[in-house]
């Protein structure tokens, strides 16, 4: 398995430089991680910010990102990040996509407008979404609204049972319903969605598509058979904190090394936390035992979060392994 995609805080509040043993990475240092990001076969640089201003060279990375061949994506806190003049910038320097968070129903027209304007530059729209006990009620809405923006993709999260919304956090039950509507949502219109902190979405679909077949052609298009292979993809993933300091995802609280210190492809291949997150076998608990194990593997952070063990099973997940028949291969 190569190394498919670098996520990158280059510099805001949730990586403040001032509160850590080593500075933010220069500018020069930001052109050695892309490289070493080439030698290590990454193909996307996920780039987040809270202001871009505060990184007064984030074009010139998005630029030398570009003549590197990797696709850069770009992804705000909030969409007030993203006036005209910076997205113009960033489609400028070949920015490929532009992920704009939308949280409630009110925040619409803002949204709509950044979108506007990002597609009017180029680039790709994505939007992503985080539900709690707070704006649950609005999934339903919030799916109606991203399909009339036209966003490529739509990211949808449930957050950890830690953390500022930890005491908002959807239960396992809720989080199963929500899958309902966001099923309906993917089979009935062309939204594409993605669950990167409930990959057991995807045993939702499976076990949807055992149950209930699908027999248009529309429907075979919108909702396909999750694969194994696409799951290790979700693996093939580092994120790196405006330190250099390398995590397994951005929600993980422990590092895994430091760029400057090793390579890239180097910490990839042999940190020994990121070797057993790849390994299916190395699960234990529900997802130790449970058939989807390859397609799902549970949410690593959230477990991490919970027991301190990034290999327990994951919390926010109900299902019981090997309860249901299912006449579906897992491969």
């Amino acid at each position: 398995m190569h190394l498919e995609e670098v996520s990158w805080t280059p510099a805001d509040r949730w990586c403040d430089a001032t509160n850590r043993d080593r500075p933010q990475l220069t500018t020069f240092e930001s052109f050695d991680l892309i490289d070493e990001a080439v030698v290590a076969g990454a193909e996307r640089l996920h780039i987040y910010v809270s202001d871009p201003q505060r990184r007064g060279d984030l074009g010139k990375l998005i630029a030398y990102a570009r003549k590197a061949g990797i696709t850069t994506i770009i992804e705000g806190e909030s969409a007030e990040c993203f006036d005209e003049q910076t997205l113009a910038a960033f489609a400028r320097a070949g920015a490929h996509a532009v992920i704009v968070p939308l949280h409630h129903v009110d925040e619409l027209q803002r949204v709509e407008n950044v979108v506007q304007t990002i597609r009017r530059f180029g680039m790709e729209a994505e939007i992503t979404s985080t539900f709690t006990l707070l704006n649950i009620d609005d999934l339903a809405a919030m799916a109606l609204l991203v399909e009339t923006m036209q966003a490529t993709l739509w990211i949808v999260r449930f957050g950890s049972f830690e953390g500022p919304t930890a005491e908002n956090h959807l239960t396992p039950e809720l989080i199963e319903e929500a899958f309902s509507l966001l099923y309906r949502s993917m089979r009935d219109t062309a939204i594409k969605i993605s669950t990167p902190d409930a990959p057991h979405f995807k045993r939702y679909v499976m076990q949807r598509l055992s149950w209930n077949p699908l027999r248009t052609r529309d429907d075979r298009c919108n909702v396909a058979m999750p694969t194994a292979k696409e799951s290790q993809s979700e693996h093939a993933h580092l994120h790196v904190d405006c330190d250099g300091a390398i995590r397994p995802d951005r929600d993980f609280s422990m590092s895994t090394g430091n760029i400057r210190d090793l390579p890239l492809d180097v910490i990839f291949r042999e940190a020994p936390l990121l070797v057993q997150l790849r390994d299916p076998r190395a699960l234990h608990g529900r997802c130790g035992v449970c058939e989807f194990k390859r397609i799902c593997g549970g949410y690593r952070p959230r477990a991490f979060a919970h027991t301190h063990d990034p290999l327990d099973e994951d919390p926010a997940c109900t299902y019981k392994p090997a309860t249901k028949p299912l006449g579906v291969a897992h491969v």
